[in-house]
């Protein structure tokens, strides 16, 4: 009776100790959302089960911060739980935006609504899915820097409309807290067009995109749905002064016969390539102008070939800086 009798106390004894332990971590946990909610200026709110939430606004936008309650915190371990950031609705993300990291093994198209940067190597390991009118233009250096920094942090959804960041693990101090919410609003700045149009976001990508692909999708989409906005004929005015010659001949796919003289000054330029002379020829072509017959002969192949002067699909699919490039 005796062993049954101590047997009884130790019991006691450690569900005591544990309800003492869970009491100084839920204690402890409550002091860290307490510290985050005023540094962050948001509302700290606790359910009956002691479930902790902060709410409110942080750069004009809704922010929801929440973890799972003390019951799961003392009943399964940290690796099985997140901390969960959601802001929104965004008034600039269209509703069915989907963003994901594809599996390995994953067809590279990713289905008829995937949209694809011309960055390579970002369009590899992160498939964007949604209207290419309002998406493409977020998907500029800015932007997905901002998703590739996202997707590393935590498990990043893009959906209704809504960011949505998760973070395994239990956060239980203040500061790491506050680090991992602000590291979400970063990438939320890092998409948000700050009022400029989609035909202003993708201008800024021509001009300011380091990666060969990128800025070729752009001026694409600008001949097929903003020829004629201003932030476009802008654009054009500073890609014909450009002095790089592969700069220059973008400019070419935003003009008619207003380009007749830039394609003739392409042609002839002494520094040109193959790619760009060619380019230069089949503008001219098209426009019913003659190619000078001093200089035809350095443009057999491209005559012959239409994959002459193109860059190799080694050098586009390496997402190479233009730095170096005429």
């Amino acid at each position: 009776m005796w062993i049954l009798g101590v047997a009884v106390a130790v019991v006691v004894a450690l569900l005591v100790v544990m309800y003492v332990q869970g009491s100084r971590a839920i204690a402890a946990r409550e002091t860290a959302w307490a510290d985050a909610a005023r540094e962050l200026g948001l509302r700290l709110e606790r359910s009956a089960d002691s479930e902790f939430s902060l709410s409110g606004h942080l750069a004009g936008l809704p922010v929801r911060v929440s973890e799972p309650g003390a019951a799961t915190f003392q009943q399964i371990p940290a690796e099985a739980v997140c901390t969960e950031v959601e802001v929104g609705p965004l008034p600039w993300l269209p509703p069915e935006t989907q963003v994901v990291r594809p599996r390995p093994g994953e067809a590279r198209d990713g289905g008829p609504d995937r949209v694809e940067s011309g960055d390579y190597l970002f369009d590899r390991v992160v498939h964007v899915r949604g209207p290419r009118t309002a998406l493409l233009p977020m998907l500029g250096p800015d932007g997905r820097r901002a998703l590739l920094v996202g997707l590393d942090e935590g498990d990043l959804q893009l959906c209704s409309g809504r960011l949505r960041m998760r973070k395994k693990g239990f956060l239980v101090t203040s500061g790491a807290l506050v680090r991992f919410v602000r590291r979400v609003m970063a990438v939320v700045d890092g998409l948000d067009p700050k009022g400029q149009s989609p035909a202003e976001r993708l201008a800024r990508t021509v001009l300011h995109d380091r990666m060969e692909g990128a800025p070729r999708v752009a001026v694409a989409e600008l001949a097929r749905n903003y020829p004629q906005h201003p932030a476009t004929r802008a654009l054009v005015e500073k890609l014909a002064a450009q002095e790089r010659l592969s700069r220059r001949i973008l400019a070419l796919d935003l003009l008619d016969e207003a380009g007749i003289p830039l394609a003739e000054r392409i042609y002839l330029d002494p520094d040109g390539n193959l790619h760009t002379r060619s380019r230069a020829f089949r503008f001219l072509e098209a426009h019913g102008r003659d190619v000078p017959r001093s200089l035809a002969g350095r443009l057999s192949v491209a005559e012959e070939d239409d994959e002459a002067g193109r860059l190799s699909r080694a050098t586009t699919d390496g997402g190479l800086s233009m730095d170096g490039e005429r």
